[in-house]
């Protein structure tokens, strides 16, 4: 009988499979870094991004702070969302 084999993985399971905590998973999933699938509400990493992850030299996960905080805007990684986007199209062609 064949054994099945497991294509995708939990964010528990990707950090254990990578040695990092699950909340800098969520900080590469949120920063693109690892491409997800979602099923309803479970988010679901594929064995081939773990891999071409686990490959990869990275030298930045964390946003880099100031001040002792965090950074955050789209400047440092973090997409805006489209309705942000639309509005700064719209104010650089002068619209807005």
């Amino acid at each position: 009988m064949i054994e099945p084999v497991k294509v995708n993985y939990s964010r528990e399971e990707t950090a254990d499979a990578l040695s990092l905590s699950v909340s800098t998973i969520d900080v590469l999933i949120g920063r693109g870094m690892l491409r997800v699938r979602r099923q309803g509400r479970r988010v679901l990493i594929p064995i081939s991004e773990i891999q071409r992850f686990a490959k990869r030299d990275v030298a930045h996960i964390w946003p880099e702070k100031k001040n002792g905080h965090t950074v955050r805007g789209y400047r440092h990684g973090y997409p805006r969302r489209p309705r942000q986007m639309q509005e700064i199209g719209l104010r650089e062609e002068g619209r807005l």
